[in-house]
């Protein structure tokens, strides 16, 4: 098996540089446009600026989260789609009548209406980082472009139309129950760290990011032969996080996530941290180094040792994959960006 060991301390090196300088009012709380926020006395539009906000930043945690720059990626083919759904799901609280079913009589509306430029602009202002791609940088879900394609194919057949934006709505409902499961799973190793333990191991590719690396390239510096690696991270949700490197020229696969994983456990002795019963493994989704018999050999080798009484292994749905480890490289980004 491959040693982890002696290339943890590297990691800071590996990342690949971010695309364009952060704003440092983007790290500040209340968002950049904070001054953007409505200035008058009225209480309701402060709360009303508040629930949007606040459905906006419940939509981004199931979202994708990019491995390699701070943004947050929606499915949404428009931005009018993300208002259409905001309504649909808050409609009743929003500036609309309703009509009492029994008597018949119409309630008069409680809360001003939201309109399409006010949730825009609660959104500029608040959550700059949730972003709508017209092209992805990484594998996208075949489903949702089908019904991307789909959609936009019927634009001027509404009842066809329709048909396709519920199956998209199931679809995403769907992953959003996946990842609201995956968070359930965090929340009990934090809350109850006696009874469940939670983990999550994923993989970047920053084959073309190899050592040395280099704050300000020259021609010279791209003429030399560069050390490739392969960069994993990994959460011990409620304990700790840690960064791997391995070298592109020993072959990856279950091996990696393998040692990944025993390193883990030993980490977690040496903190004197007792194993709960329950492991909760969230792993990509993908058979090369994942979903194979080298990996659940182990996990079952656990088990009969008595390390664990129980090992159940997850995955999210292909093209939906990227959640909170992805995000973790966002650290060794910036530290690579201040050191430049």
């Amino acid at each position: 098996m491959l040693n982890c060991n002696r290339v943890v301390h590297y990691v800071v090196l590996v990342p690949p540089i971010l695309h364009k300088a952060p704003s440092l009012s983007f790290f500040l709380p209340g968002g950049p446009n904070e001054a953007r926020k409505p200035k008058n006395k009225d209480p309701s539009e402060f709360m009303k600026w508040d629930y949007v906000s606040s459905w906006l930043n419940m939509k981004k945690k199931f979202y994708e989260v990019q491995p390699d720059f701070r943004e947050v990626h929606a499915p949404w083919a428009h931005r009018r789609e993300a208002y259409e759904e905001y309504l649909a799901e808050t409609r009743p609280s929003f500036g609309l009548d309703r009509r009492n079913e029994e008597t018949g009589e119409v309630q008069q509306a409680t809360w001003p209406d939201c309109h399409e430029t006010y949730f825009y602009r609660v959104w500029d202002a608040d959550h700059p980082d949730l972003k709508l791609r017209a092209y992805n940088r990484f594998m996208h879900c075949d489903t949702c472009l089908d019904f991307n394609d789909n959609i936009q194919k019927h634009q001027f057949n509404p009842d066809k139309r329709m048909i396709y934006e519920e199956a998209k709505r199931k679809h995403y409902d769907d992953v959003m129950s996946e990842r609201m499961a995956y968070e359930g799973r965090i929340l009990e190793a934090r809350n109850y760290p006696k009874h469940f333990l939670s983990m999550v191991i994923d993989g970047s590719d920053n084959g073309e990011y190899g050592l040395p690396h280099f704050a300000r390239k020259g021609h010279e510096d791209e003429k030399g032969h560069k050390q490739l690696f392969s960069l994993y991270g990994a959460i011990v949700h409620g304990h700790f996080t840690k960064c791997y490197t391995f070298s592109k020229r020993l072959e990856g696969g279950s091996n990696v996530t393998v040692n990944i994983l025993d390193d883990l456990l030993k980490t977690l002795r040496k903190r004197n941290i007792k194993l709960p019963p329950k492991l909760c493994l969230q792993l990509d989704n993908t058979s090369k180094d994942n979903k194979n018999v080298g990996l659940l050999t182990y996990c079952r080798m656990l088990v009969e040792t008595g390390v664990f009484k129980e090992i159940s292994v997850h995955f999210l749905p292909v093209g939906h994959t990227h959640c909170d480890v992805g995000g973790y490289t966002l650290f060794a980004n910036l530290f690579i960006y201040v050191c430049s």
